[in-house]
């Protein structure tokens, strides 16, 4: 059935098609705001810097993996994946022995409180 609305009628399918993507669930929101942000990185001269940021933090605590940010980086300068890849790996693993850290340092300070006081 044809739509009486002319505003609806006079755009294209991909164009509703990309609308509906562009209002996210409310619980998804935040992290879709996120998202952008970190995708807005690979424009700007501050993209390896950041990228080894967030492969750091994604280790440990962060909710948006590198790749989000990788991708567009090696796409926009394919002769550079390697330092990319490299400089993504090298920052994960720091990261991942960081959220050890954490993780063995919590259980000492709080874990073990936790344990004899609350969970006896």
């Amino acid at each position: 059935m044809k739509s009486l609305d002319p505003l609806r009628s006079s755009r294209s399918k991909s164009e509703r098609a990309s609308e509906r993507y562009k209002k996210p669930l409310c619980f998804l929101a935040p992290l879709r705001r996120l998202y952008d942000w970190v995708l807005g990185w690979a424009d700007t001269r501050w993209g390896m810097p950041a990228l080894l940021v967030i492969a750091f933090c994604e280790s440990s605590f962060f909710p948006i993996p590198p790749d989000v940010l990788l991708l567009p980086l090696v796409l926009g300068a394919s002769e550079r994946w390697f330092i990319y890849a490299a400089g993504t790996t090298l920052a994960s693993v720091l990261g991942g022995l960081a959220g050890y850290a954490i993780g063995f340092f919590a259980w000492q300070t709080l874990g073990r409180w936790l344990i004899v006081n609350v969970m006896h």
